[in-house]
């Protein structure tokens, strides 16, 4: 991870001499680049070259199971998180099953569906869209779970705020802002010289990054402060 094309040229040159006296190779086929860029109307490179390596440029990466997009678009993989949610959700048959008590239900979507849902959430800037796309899932699975209400006689959908009644815990969005602020204290507990502790210090951001014109300037860090 590099900021400029120099950089970039010399880190991997450092890679190929540390990799042959280890014996490896850097397959080609299989390594790729991507710049982050918020700048849609740049003009694309498609591929980049490093002496004699050719390295192909993609718009999203994968890296720690989390989908990185080169505009940093978290809609792009909050919509890989829901998708893996809905993938958990169809393939845990036991969440209908009637021989299972509703307790039971709630600690399987605990322990299985909610980790899938909210993976590499503590580093992520929501917007209200996603927020409400993130609840939207979790009830439908809640109505799966609790089932529909007799009410005067007739079956009927039990209403939002009946859901969390009787689901008596957070809801996805909270869960979030709080593993937002357990990971902004696990940071801040590091010492200074840590890597992640000085990149995370509000003065540093502005003093490196800044902030982009027109934009809002909301960060994790911002977002993390505010919760």
């Amino acid at each position: 991870m590099t900021r400029t094309v120099r950089d970039l040229k010399s880190a991997f040159s450092s890679l190929i001499l540390a990799a042959a006296n280890m014996g490896l190779t850097v397959n080609q086929g299989k390594t790729k680049y991507m710049v982050s860029n918020r700048n849609l109307n740049e003009i694309r490179t498609p591929n980049i070259l490093i002496g004699l390596y050719q390295f192909e440029r993609v718009e999203t990466s994968t890296y720690l199971g989390s989908t990185v997009h080169e505009c940093n678009d978290c809609p792009t993989e909050i919509n890989g998180r829901i998708l893996s949610a809905n993938r958990c959700y169809f393939g845990l048959l036991p969440l209908k099953s009637q021989a299972l008590s509703r307790k039971t239900k709630i600690t399987l979507y605990k322990v299985l569906l909610r980790p899938a849902l909210t993976y590499g959430s503590e580093t992520r800037v929501m917007t209200k869209q996603s927020e409400s796309v993130l609840r939207v899932l979790e009830r439908k699975i809640l109505r799966r779970i609790l089932g529909p209400l007799l009410d005067h006689g007739q079956w009927r959908r039990r209403k939002n705020e009946e859901l969390y009644q009787l689901y008596k815990d957070y809801d996805v969005v909270k869960f979030v802002k709080l593993g937002r602020l357990r990971w902004a204290g696990h940071v801040l507990r590091m010492d200074d010289v840590n890597h992640p502790n000085s990149c995370c210090s509000p003065d540093q951001m502005v003093q490196e990054g800044g902030e982009d014109r027109g934009r809002d300037g909301v960060t994790t860090w911002r977002r993390t402060q505010h919760d």
